[in-house]
């Protein structure tokens, strides 16, 4: 009996550390992504970040310039967040693809995944590349 009470702490211990959510563990990571993107891009009003099932990053932002511009430019700032994204994050994150939601609504971090623009990122490929 007295073997069993430190081993279900042990376990409730293990079991909440399995269920943290991934957001609160990186909030200082993704708290310095916004103030980078806020810096690095003056027309972004607006920015969520979010990491979802521990491996995908998803930026959220509103910026009208950007939602118009071309699907190249697109694409340029997308991996520019995904090398920013590499700094920041710890090494041994899980992170390894993402998402770059644009709309041109600059008032609202809740946007229609259906009327904004989304621009995929591949971290995975961009740490590839960057250790060569």
């Amino acid at each position: 009996m007295k073997n069993v009470l430190p081993i279900a702490i042990a376990a409730v211990y293990i079991m909440s550390a399995a269920c943290a959510d991934p957001n609160e563990s990186n909030m200082q990571y993704i708290g310095q992504m916004k103030d980078s993107i806020f810096k690095a891009y003056p027309t972004v009003a607006s920015i969520t970040i979010e990491i979802k099932d521990k491996r995908t990053l998803d930026i959220t932002i509103g910026d009208k310039h950007l939602f118009k511009a071309v699907p190249a430019k697109q694409q340029q700032e997308a991996t520019e967040m995904g090398i920013m994204a590499l700094r920041l994050f710890p090494k041994n994150t899980d992170i390894d693809k993402g998402e770059l939601v644009v709309s041109d609504d600059e008032k609202s971090t809740v946007v229609d995944r259906t009327t904004a623009t989304i621009i995929p990122i591949n971290i995975d490929s961009l740490r590839k590349s960057n250790k060569q």
